[in-house]
């Protein structure tokens, strides 16, 4: 929700909408492994009132590496770094799988040019709200969405020349299903970018943190949620090669995302304006929580051709 809509709603509103989305919280509790469950949470919690950008609405941890002033900005970076690795060009049919609000769509829109850009999604709530913003922006004859699963992508074989994932898959399913969907549904020569975050291994985790098993077991049923699922970052590029693609490139940026990101949240959540965030979300993006949770994580860009 933009910084000058989120005055408008009062503090016994607000209490009540922090009642509630608690209570679909823990309805869902951990499982979040369908694509059900996943479209409940944010049609109901993760949604426009609890968004931690400024004057955007955009989904992601942000992209810090050169130094951007605000998480608008940071995410901004992070959607076009999505959009070279994926060479988004003139003429491109692009897939979005978890498009969230719809930003990046409109960034890559702008100014990268595809003919055309398919928004998958499993939030209606959110599928309406990027819908009418593509609207508003006069984008709706290049950006639309359609509700669907990352699963089973509602595209003909070989109809696109890229699918894009940008801090959406580790909420999927199957992460091999999605690989063999985006497969499926690319036309030779296209291409598979994902921004991803997956466990890391125990031995990878700084020792006094690695102590605390409670987290990383926190972690594995967040980012992996089951043993087919779990994979390090060379597991992903073995996958992404048994799944048919070929130049496959995984790298981590993990340096410049959750630090960064515990930085602006330390000096943002001091502003009025982001009092209408739900408690417990501010807590466990505060610098303290991200202490404690992100040393378990990787943040990989993987790319990919068919």
């Amino acid at each position: 929700m933009p910084t000058s809509e989120r005055h408008s709603e009062n503090l016994l509103a607000r209490q009540a909408r922090w009642m509630y989305e608690l209570k679909q919280l823990m309805s869902v509790g951990m499982d979040i492994t369908t694509p059900q469950s996943m479209g409940k949470l944010y049609d109901t919690v993760f949604n426009d009132a609890n968004n931690f950008a400024e004057d955007s609405m955009f989904l992601n941890y942000g992209y810090w590496k050169n130094n951007p002033t605000t998480l608008d900005e940071a995410c901004a970076e992070f959607a076009r770094l999505v959009g070279r690795e994926a060479d988004i060009r003139p003429g491109d049919i692009v897939v979005d799988a978890g498009p969230g609000f719809g930003d990046q769509d409109f960034l890559w829109a702008k100014e990268f040019q595809p003919q055309e850009i398919i928004g998958i999604n499993v939030s209606r709530k959110q599928i309406e709200i990027a819908s009418g913003r593509a609207q508003a922006l006069d984008l709706a004859s290049t950006v639309r969405y359609i509700h669907g699963s990352a699963s089973e992508l509602p595209r003909p074989d070989e109809s696109v020349n890229k699918v894009v994932a940008l801090e959406s898959p580790f909420h999927f399913p199957s992460r091999r299903e999605f690989f063999s969907e985006a497969f499926r549904v690319l036309k030779p020569g296209g291409r598979l970018v994902t921004a991803d975050i997956i466990p890391l291994p125990k031995e990878a985790v700084p020792r006094p943190n690695a102590r605390w098993g409670i987290v990383g077991s926190a972690a594995r049923s967040v980012y992996a949620h089951g043993e087919a699922n779990d994979f390090d970052a060379s597991g992903y590029s073995d996958v992404l090669r048994e799944t048919g693609f070929e130049k496959v490139n995984v790298y981590s940026i993990r340096d410049y995302v959750f630090d960064d990101f515990a930085n602006f949240v330390r000096h943002r959540l001091k502003n009025s304006d982001y009092r209408s965030v739900h408690p417990w979300l501010r807590r466990m993006n505060g610098p303290t929580a991200v202490a404690i949770w992100s040393p378990w994580l990787d943040y990989l860009i993987a790319v990919a051709q068919k």
